[in-house]
């Protein structure tokens, strides 16, 4: 990712500090099963469940929960308060 640090990968998200210290999870294609020992991916899947993540967090918000949500940033990053 252009402009960001690397912090550290999970089963299914990559995880950025951007230089104005906000942090970005990066949804990922990734697929694990059977604790890991089983590992493939399906296109458009960190797509899909940014999306869903967003879809969700923007309807906490709505009705005034507080969240660490800041931005989506197409197509599968969403960037945090920290």
């Amino acid at each position: 990712m252009k402009n960001a640090k690397y912090i550290r990968s999970g089963k299914a998200k990559d995880i950025y500090r951007r230089l104005d210290g906000s942090i970005i999870f990066v949804f990922t294609d990734r697929v694990t099963a059977f604790d890991g020992k089983k590992k493939a991916s399906f296109k458009n899947k960190g797509e899909l469940c940014c999306k869903l993540s967003c879809f969700w967090f923007e309807k906490l918000q709505a009705e005034g929960i507080k969240t660490h949500f800041k931005e989506y940033v197409p197509p599968c990053h969403i960037a945090i308060n920290t």
